[in-house]
């Protein structure tokens, strides 16, 4: 079984996901486990200290002033999309990615975290 969890920036977000991680790990000891992250967040730190992968995408702000940043944001988001998806690739299915989508479910399930599992 293949999962990637996604979710950080806090501990409130990062700990329940290392949770479900544990247990996945527990019941599936065979399991491959990918956590998606950022470097500006918590899960940089407190992910591979438990001992899981992370790999990082680039972080998006949305800014509440207009500035420049409001310019660099839609770039920033398609290069987000872009590692993002080249981690998902061949780990999660698309017909469940898909189904997820139009259910209006992210990544099917969201608890301060995503997570999805093929």
């Amino acid at each position: 079984m293949k999962v990637v969890l996604a979710g950080g920036g806090t501990a409130g977000h990062i700990q329940p996901a290392l949770s479900v991680a544990q247990a996945i790990m527990q019941n599936h000891p065979d399991a491959q486990l990918l956590f998606l992250g950022t470097s500006a967040g918590l899960e940089n730190r407190l992910v591979p200290e438990a001992g899981f992968e992370l790999a990082l995408i680039t972080k998006v702000s949305l800014p509440r002033k207009l500035s420049m940043a409001v310019v660099k944001a839609p770039f920033q988001l398609i290069k987000s999309i872009r590692q993002s998806r080249k981690h998902l690739r061949g780990r999660c299915s698309h017909r469940l990615r898909w189904v997820c989508l139009r259910a209006g479910i992210p990544s099917c399930s969201e608890y301060g975290f995503a997570l999805c599992y093929s």
